[in-house]
């Protein structure tokens, strides 16, 4: 990851601290041991990395960086079979990332090793390559630097919905 890149990223962070915090969104949390927290309350032994990701951060996320197929655009004959099209589309787009598979919905609290951080940061940087979505960009540097936070303190990451 060049210097630059870095660089930039620090000037998104500040533009993504900015940003109003919104319903149905994740904060992220660097945190030493994700399984020990309250629903009700922060995590004690960690910080709040000082943004949110949105839903449409997520939504853009899957349907531009991925290409996964909208649900409107998948034909089918009932209803039954278009779950089943679109959970087999969802689970064959998201083979190849399984750690970003995890935040599929902003309603589920997500947690990742510090382990896992470094291999979430890989996947993002996977999709980064292979997309000029602006909309997938951003949410993927969103997630980008909250895995360069806890990586730089070896701390895992919790995303916990607000």
């Amino acid at each position: 990851m060049s210097n630059e890149y870095q660089q930039n990223l620090s000037g998104y962070e500040s533009e993504f601290i900015q940003e109003r915090k919104g319903y149905g969104s994740l904060s992220p949390f660097c945190v030493l041991d994700a399984a020990n927290f309250s629903k009700d309350s922060p995590p004690d032994e960690g910080f709040y990395v000082g943004y949110d990701i949105h839903p449409e951060n997520i939504e853009a996320l899957f349907f531009e960086g991925l290409r996964l197929p909208r649900w409107e655009s998948i034909e089918a004959e009932n209803v039954e079979q278009q779950e089943a099209i679109y959970r087999e589309s969802f689970q064959k787009t998201t083979s190849d990332y399984p750690l970003i598979s995890r935040v599929s919905d902003t309603d589920q609290t997500v947690t990742f090793t510090p382990e896992e951080v470094l291999k979430l940061r890989e996947e993002c940087q996977q999709i980064l390559e292979s997309t000029d979505d602006s909309k997938a960009v951003r949410a993927l540097q969103k997630f980008h630097i909250a895995c360069n936070k806890a990586a730089e303190r070896e701390m895992g990451l919790l995303l916990l919905p607000s």
